[in-house]
């Protein structure tokens, strides 16, 4: 065979064995595609098994706590859930949890997380301090959620009267902490936040962040509010409040706040009362008597109305009582400021030299006479009279008193010359006054240039048909003697 044919039967063999060497590999990656699609076939069918296998066990509950404690439990499993109590509650698997024995939690916990049975019979106060030990952690801090049901031996809530309890409500009970086991967090428990543009002209009041309705169509229960608040102290140290309202104004214009707000309306038919706030306080512990600034301990307050110290201007009224007179002549009170019968303590002491404290108005002035400032002031309009005393009765009489060179003054500032004085010793002076009746002088300044007559004085009657000359010069001294002492005519 020549050597040209040769080296053409050699590459035509190489060319096959090429082409087989390619066919080759492409069967093996077919086979290797085909393998990888098994593979991944059988791990989604793994997974959908798991899902699967978690979805029954969430969804096909245990019947009670107990079997939900004791259940085997997969390490792959992320759900169980068990009827408590009457109550579907689910946990969900955390290696760092610590319920149903480790390894699991809850998200918004409840009593029935812990096995609270809830029938008005089984005693439920350790499950509850088991709730509140857990929810109380410092990186937990959540409130535990109670049903509407007959929990036994739990913490209620007292009740605003302080008599009795409130165990849960017709919906939910939401309580963070118990005695044995108190909430540290500051953070409340429920919080209701509203960014509002709202035009409501007229339900504007009603377009707030929580809004509560109490609707009574029957029944004879005393009391009932749509809005209940109680702060009961038992230990600590600092102030509690049953309701805090406070309103921010922070731009400037026709704008408003009220830190409180409160209404009161009734139909034409009337009501047994009408009131739009009432304060009642309830003091049973020492009580510090009359104090001059009751600042001190056990001191008590009907209502207090104070400036903050971080003001950076005064206050115009601390008390303002107004109406709508101007506009109907009904919107007006009978009374604007009454202090009622009985309602100060007693004034001890006797009238005739303890002044005595106990009073149904007090007014403190400046610390400063620089500071000073009006006590009562009628400023205008028309009164039927300015005090009345006469239907009262006074120690000794006394429906006024002045101190020592204390004035009456008459005029429109404190400075006028008309007044009436007494000097604290004996003498009840008169000041650029004249004594007058019916709108006619009787007494006015002292007339002077009068001698002193001297001899002898007489007061003795006499009969004008015999008197003599020095019987009548007699009674003239003793008439210019008498003046003279009574201050009328003077040298």
């Amino acid at each position: 065979m020549s050597d040209q044919r040769s080296a053409a039967l050699a590459a035509a063999i190489g060319g096959d064995i090429k082409v087989i060497r390619q066919t080759q590999g492409a069967q093996d990656q077919v086979l290797a595609d085909t393998q990888q699609a098994v593979a991944d076939a059988d791990g989604k069918a793994t997974e959908a098994k798991q899902a699967a296998d978690d979805g029954r066990a969430a969804a096909v509950p245990h019947a009670s706590y107990a079997a939900a404690l004791a259940a085997p439990k997969r390490a792959e499993q992320k759900r169980i859930s068990a009827l408590v109590g009457g109550r579907l509650v689910e946990w969900v698997s955390d290696p760092d949890g610590e319920l149903l024995g480790g390894g699991w939690t809850a998200g918004q916990a409840a009593l029935e997380h812990f096995g609270a049975a809830g029938d008005g019979v089984t005693n439920d106060i350790n499950v509850e301090r088991a709730a509140h030990a857990w929810a109380t952690g410092l990186l937990r801090a959540q409130a535990v959620e109670y049903e509407n049901k007959k929990y036994i031996g739990i913490e209620n809530i007292r009740s605003i009267y302080g008599s009795g309890f409130i165990q849960t409500a017709l919906w939910k009970r939401a309580s963070a902490g118990t005695a044995q086991y108190p909430s540290h967090a500051a953070e409340p428990i429920f919080m209701a936040t509203k960014v509002s543009d709202t035009d409501a002209p007229n339900g504007g009041w009603d377009s707030g962040a929580i809004y509560g309705s109490l609707n009574r169509i029957g029944g004879s229960a005393f009391g009932g509010a749509a809005v209940t608040g109680v702060a009961t102290f038992t230990d600590g140290s600092g102030d509690l409040v049953g309701v805090h309202g406070r309103a921010r104004v922070e731009a400037a214009g026709d704008k408003g706040g009220w830190g409180g707000w409160f209404y009161a309306t009734d139909t034409e038919a009337g009501s047994r009362h009408l009131i739009g706030i009432e304060v009642n306080v309830v003091k049973k512990g020492p009580d510090a008597g009359w104090q001059s600034t009751p600042t001190v301990f056990n001191t008590s307050r009907g209502v207090a109305v104070t400036l903050e110290h971080d003001v950076t201007a005064p206050g115009t009224m601390g008390v303002y009582i107004g109406g709508r007179g101007a506009t109907n002549p009904m919107s007006k009170w009978y009374t604007g400021l009454m202090v009622l019968q009985d309602a100060v303590m007693p004034n001890p002491g006797d009238p005739s030299s303890v002044l005595g404290n106990g009073e149904a108005l007090r007014l403190q002035g400046a610390s400063t006479y620089a500071n000073r400032y009006g006590g009562l002031r009628f400023e205008k309009g028309n009164f039927q009279y300015g005090v009345s005393f006469a239907e009262a009765t006074f120690a000794g009489n006394a429906a006024i008193i002045l101190g020592a060179s204390q004035r009456i003054v008459f005029g429109n500032r404190p400075g006028a010359a008309q007044r009436l004085s007494y000097d604290g010793v004996s003498l009840l002076s008169i000041n650029e006054m004249d004594f007058g009746r019916n709108g006619v002088r009787l007494l006015t300044t002292r007339r002077t240039g009068w001698g002193v007559p001297t001899g002898t004085a007489t007061r003795a009657t006499f009969d004008t048909a015999t008197v003599t000359l020095s019987q009548l010069a007699e009674r003239v001294k003793a008439l210019i003697d008498d003046n003279t002492t009574h201050g009328l005519i003077g040298a």
